[in-house]
């Protein structure tokens, strides 16, 4: 792996081959999004576009913010997963010894959630559209939510990473899973925040991160190019991003992957 360009690539692209030759990561990674926008649609498609306030008659269109707001939360478990593997299989302590840097390393590991992010991205949205959601912001809102898919994929990718080098598991990395979809239910995912009637309900949800990476996709889907929610959205998970990003690197430089 001669110079940073190589060796990202040489990272990514076995992070990417081994993402995709593991159907037990891929098929739930599509799957289970689709069963809960299924769900969570047929249950509340006829009522809540009722409520007074409520921003679009097609509740499915709303909902299909939610598998768009799984692809971070499942990045969180491959990225961490995969990194929690590679630290117990000595495989970077093996790279230690090479010219590496800590930035390649991350880079690539990242590669593998971020194009599976791409392909999950492309599923949903088809789905979407064909069980009756429509983007308001139209095509270029299309690729909108693909490009935010994968930087929701990188940011929350990167606090699996920051996690699998502080604990060194992959089994502690997947047991923030639940933790993550607990969150995920206390935004904004079922309703508009302003239409939350419960006060301390609407605290934790407009203070919890994923309300906007939640709303960003909703935004494109509901709204169309909605300024505030699409600014809030880059702004949180790119918060995320540098910052997982930053602890993660010096916990390699200071010696963590020789573990």
């Amino acid at each position: 792996m001669n110079g940073t360009p190589g060796q990202i690539t040489t990272l990514a692209l076995r992070s990417v081959q081994r993402t995709f030759r593991q159907p037990q990561v891929v098929l739930p990674g599509l799957l289970f999004p689709l069963l809960i926008f299924a769900f969570v649609s047929g249950g509340l498609g006829h009522t809540a576009p009722q409520l007074p306030g409520f921003p679009t008659s097609s509740y499915t269109t709303f909902a299909l913010a939610m598998p768009f707001a799984f692809i971070g939360i499942y990045a969180t478990i491959i990225a961490g997963g995969q990194l929690g593997e590679d630290l117990r299989s000595g495989f970077l302590r093996r790279i230690a010894l090479t010219a590496t840097s800590a930035t390649s390393v991350l880079l690539g590991q990242l590669a593998g959630v971020v194009v599976f992010a791409l392909a999950q991205a492309a599923v949903f949205l088809a789905v979407g559209v064909v069980v009756g959601a429509h983007i308001e912001s139209g095509v270029g809102g299309a690729f909108g939510l693909v490009v935010i898919a994968a930087l929701d994929a990188a940011a929350l990718g990167a606090v699996g990473l920051a996690l699998a080098v502080r604990t060194g598991s992959a089994q502690a990395v997947q047991g923030l899973l639940p933790v993550l979809m607990g969150l995920l239910f206390l935004g904004s995912l079922l309703l508009p925040r302003d239409l939350i009637h419960a006060g301390w309900f609407r605290a934790v949800a407009t203070y919890n991160p994923l309300s906007y990476v939640i709303e960003a996709p909703r935004a494109l889907l509901v709204t169309g190019w909605s300024i505030q929610p699409l600014v809030l959205g880059v702004l949180v998970t790119g918060s995320i991003l540098v910052g997982a990003l930053t602890i993660t690197a010096a916990s390699l430089r200071e010696g963590a992957i020789r573990r």
